[in-house]
């Protein structure tokens, strides 16, 4: 998730502060804001070169990031499954609460300078000094706060290890703060490499490292301590590749302007944050610590589709379409061309998944889990949504609609609680504490599968959008997967018979058998159901695998190189 970041100067005070309360106006009216110190936009002809160089930029951003991401979730599920096998659901557990905990505590972390920056990238320069003390100051007094929260953290939830776990996370925060600003303005500047370097970097590291303090018995403090080795080598990166020097200045006159502009956006963030991790908090006060982690550990595995392609892509969207305000039917047809696309990779994914789950618990994860996969295979399906309508939040954040967000967060964070604590309270009374997970993921999948298309639906009603075309978003490919998927679970549960006696070696393949017969048959299945009902995105989802492979291709001395590539004095720097 985005955090608050950095920033550098102070020359052309009143008039910049003065551009910059004028915008925060004009953002909250539908139409796209004009600053009076911005040039006049070019002739409806000449802007097309413009556009199209930041749609085709977007794309080979989400194209590198597409393919880093696919080598290190591969990865991060890899040490998954070595952390499934030698932690224990307890050990979750704790993660699961202390985490919790220590982002309530640290709210100060959503004042969402990172946001305002990137939103308003010409005017960078002028508060970057600001933002940079004002985050650095955020991030020592929340880091306080979550380290002081850890005793009566203890008390409430009777955990005696929360205090430490606490500590090693107020001590990381500052350090991600640190680097906020500089990422901002990296983000700012396209540079979709960097970022997806940074990606990987994180998502190989931290895994790696968690499973070996894990094996050195590390316990619960292995999810933790990453955090501080990975933190600093992120911050280090890019203050280096951001060029920006900050002075000892503190511009406490700024922080004002940035700070009234970005507190709808901290508001909005607490809301966005409930939703993320509310029903945690909810369930420590109704299950044991063990019931807590079977839904955290249910929870992540779900999560590995949207980590690997939706969250990547938002990164993407929200720099290019904050690029693109001035033009609303460009907008528009970006944000549906990025939401379709998407939509056609991801529903698939997470519904082969949920199918998945119960053979990949019994052959992968370990028996210790089985209390975990009903909660596992609804939150596979409720995933669908925010993977598949994840570009509406970049787009509401591009178009600095930061009164709509909030309005939109504050009516999912109500339904989302209510469906939480209900699910909670009913699958508890039904099924004791392995109900009440249960029921907390039933309430998260009413929540997403009813604020999602409303939430996508808003974002594009100002450049025409309607109800027509945000249901068909995702109409096809849940035809598409639903088939597919029922094709292969069909298919296991024809070869059920035959699989059941089969074992080699003393060891019974029925489930290894269903994990690949699901997951294969279903994933080709999907491809000819795919091309019939989405042509287009097949066409384009195929052109950027093609892509991806010819420069591999190119970088392993086996391809020949494109007759048409950029020189070097004009290809993009990244």
């Amino acid at each position: 998730m985005n955090r608050a970041g950095p920033l550098a100067e102070q020359a052309e005070a009143l008039r910049g502060i003065e551009a910059l309360a004028g915008d925060e106006a004009a953002t909250l009216s539908l139409a796209p804001p004009k600053p009076p110190d911005v040039p006049p936009p070019p002739a409806p002809g000449g802007g097309d070169d413009d556009v199209g160089a930041l749609g085709g930029h977007a794309a080979k951003g989400f194209a590198f990031m597409l393919g880093q991401a696919l080598v290190t979730r591969v990865l991060g599920l890899a040490c998954q499954i070595a952390l499934a096998r030698i932690l224990i659901p307890e050990h979750f557990g704790l993660v699961a609460l202390a985490d919790t905990i220590a982002t309530f505590a640290g709210l100060l972390q959503l004042i969402g300078v990172k946001e305002i920056l990137v939103g308003r990238q010409k005017k960078f320069h002028l508060y970057a000094n600001a933002a940079f003390w004002i985050t650095i100051f955020a991030g020592l007094i929340t880091g306080a706060v979550i380290a002081a929260s850890g005793p009566l953290a203890a008390r409430v939830f009777n955990e005696p290890d929360l205090p430490g776990l606490m500590l090693v996370l107020a001590i990381s925060l500052p350090i991600w703060m640190f680097g906020l600003v500089p990422e901002a303005r990296v983000q700012s500047q396209l540079r979709f490499k960097l970022l997806a370097g940074l990606v990987a970097m994180q998502a190989t590291v931290t895994p790696l490292l968690t499973v070996a303090l894990a094996l050195g018995g590390f316990g619960p403090y292995s999810f933790v301590l990453p955090r501080i080795v990975v933190g600093l080598i992120r911050g280090i990166i890019l203050f280096r590749a951001a060029s920006l020097k900050f002075t000892r200045d503190f511009q406490f006159r700024r922080w004002k302007y940035i700070v009234s502009s970005s507190a709808i956006i901290f508001c909005t963030s607490l809301l966005m944050l409930i939703v993320q991790i509310g029903e945690r908090p909810v369930l420590g006060v109704f299950v044991d610590t063990r019931e807590v982690g079977l839904y955290f550990f249910a929870y992540s595995i779900s999560l590995q589709t949207v980590m690997m392609i939706s969250v990547n892509l938002e990164q993407v969207l929200f720099a290019t379409l904050a690029k693109l305000q001035g033009d609303p039917a460009r907008l528009k047809r970006a944000f549906l061309r990025a939401s379709n696309t998407l939509a056609s990779i991801v529903v698939p994914l997470c519904l082969i998944q949920s199918a998945v789950s119960d053979a990949a618990v019994r052959t992968v994860f370990g028996l210790k889990w089985l209390d975990a996969i009903p909660t596992m295979q609804i939150l596979g399906i409720a995933m669908v949504f925010p993977a598949a309508y994840c570009p509406a939040n970049a787009m509401l954040q591009a178009q600095q609609r930061f009164r709509t967000r909030f309005k939109l967060s504050l009516a999912n964070a109500l339904l989302y609680i209510t469906s939480v604590i209900t699910g909670v309270i009913i699958g508890t009374r039904v099924s004791g504490p392995v109900g009440g997970i249960t029921g907390a993921a039933i309430g998260v999948s009413i929540s997403m599968s009813i604020m999602n298309p409303i939430w996508s639906y808003i974002t594009m009603r100002p450049v025409g959008g309607t109800w027509g075309s945000t249901f068909g978003i995702i109409a096809r490919p849940l035809i598409a997967g639903g088939l597919a998927v029922s094709a292969g679970l069909g298919t296991d549960l024809l070869l059920r018979p035959w699989a059941s006696g089969l074992v080699v070696r003393g060891i019974a393949l029925q489930h290894w058998v269903s994990l690949f017969v699901i997951g294969f048959v279903s994933a080709a299945a999907y491809l000819p159901l795919m091309r019939a009902l989405m042509p287009d995105e097949f066409s384009e989802v195929a052109a950027k695998v093609m892509a991806i492979v010819r420069r591999a291709q190119r970088a392993a001395g086996r391809g020949p190189e494109p007759t048409n590539a950029p020189s070097a004095s004009n290809a993009p720097s990244q």
